[in-house]
């Protein structure tokens, strides 16, 4: 089988232009973008901010990364540092394949995605063909590191249906953002979105890039509790509480789960933050 073919839209380190079309197009082009571009960011150090994906905060975290699909909004919340690539392409197979990677997960290979990177910018004021042909081979390399990790990735439902009920799914999706300190029956919320609760879940899960109902309401409380933490003051059984978990021990083991520290580690990494952050010398 032929290798897909693909556009790289934009490669940058920090910032440092790979290709000079590193806006979005606009008019005619800028549809076409839209539905063919796949946003890719690799993190290299741990961060509290990061990017914004379909109204869900992604936090920096070194060796994770984000890829947001075509059609959906994505939004930086800086500051953090990371690699970033967008590619756009019309093979199927490619599509597929980039459709069923995680919207962000952690990935053993991101370090020697990074060293791709490097040898891909050392090689991006060079004018002549191989050096062009490298640059290409690089993100090929890039691509297959990501797709080798996510082989069985289950597709997506059909979007005509996600479509179709779209706005049943947002409304239960914001039902479970501003009721977090409930037990939320699932079964009852899809009952009142008209839908069987099979059904429902099939079609969310789908919506939210393979995330279920019960993992974004969790998803939706560690993000409550990641901005509790910035109040020293505040204690932990009291989070624990505002954020709708049953107790401190459960708190923590589920914040640990999702984050791979505990509350107190990531409290503490803000303390060292602001102590080491540079003085605002603006006026």
């Amino acid at each position: 089988m032929a290798v897909p073919a693909f556009d790289i839209v934009r490669m940058d380190n920090y910032g440092i232009k790979f290709d000079p079309r590193t806006k979005r197009p606009k008019g005619d082009k800028s549809k076409e973008w839209w539905v063919t571009c796949y946003e890719f960011e690799f993190y290299i150090d741990d961060w509290e901010d990061g990017i914004i994906i379909d109204r869900q905060l992604y936090p920096a975290k070194k060796d994770w990364f984000t890829c947001a699909k075509p059609g959906q909004t994505a939004r930086m919340q800086f500051p953090y540092r990371c690699y970033y690539l967008n590619i756009s392409t019309q093979d199927e197979n490619l599509k597929a394949a980039l459709d069923a990677l995680p919207t962000y997960a952690h990935n053993p290979d991101v370090p020697k995605i990074i060293e791709l990177f490097k040898k891909a910018f050392m090689r991006q004021r060079a004018n002549h063909l191989s050096a062009q042909m490298e640059i290409y081979s690089c993100v090929c390399g890039i691509l297959g590191l990501l797709l080798r990790t996510y082989p069985d990735a289950p597709p997506a439902s059909p979007i005509k249906n996600v479509r179709r009920h779209e706005k049943a799914l947002m409304d239960a999706d914001k039902y479970l953002r501003t009721h977090l300190t409930e037990d939320v029956d699932l079964e009852k919320l899809a009952k009142d979105s008209g839908l069987h609760p099979t059904y429902f879940h099939k079609l969310y899960t789908a919506a939210f890039s393979g995330h279920t109902p019960a993992e974004n309401l969790m998803r939706y409380r560690i993000r409550r509790a990641w901005q509790y933490l910035r109040d020293d003051n505040m204690p932990m059984a009291e989070i624990a509480r505002l954020c709708g978990f049953s107790s401190q021990s459960y708190f923590c083991r589920k914040f640990k789960q999702f984050t791979s520290q505990t509350p107190s580690q990531y409290r503490q990494s803000l303390r060292n933050r602001r102590r080491t952050a540079p003085a605002d010398n603006t006026h």
